[in-house]
């Protein structure tokens, strides 16, 4: 079984690289995009065009090995 359990996030603490396991139709942010998000929905201010534009990419991207 599962718990949430609520942490304070800091968005200025430097980001640490860690693997993940990721699965088909899981977007991961970027801790740049998630920096930017989380200002707004902590002020529950709505979204700039540029996030919109940065999200729409990331749903409809993916990395492939070249």
């Amino acid at each position: 079984m599962f718990k949430h359990k609520k942490i304070k996030y800091n968005p200025d603490t430097p980001s640490v690289g860690v693997p993940i396991i990721a699965h088909a139709n899981e977007v991961i942010l970027p801790v740049p995009v998630a920096k930017r998000i989380y200002k707004r929905l902590k002020n529950n201010d709505p979204f700039t065009p540029g996030i919109y534009k940065k999200l729409k990419y990331l749903f409809s991207h993916t990395v492939v090995k070249s």
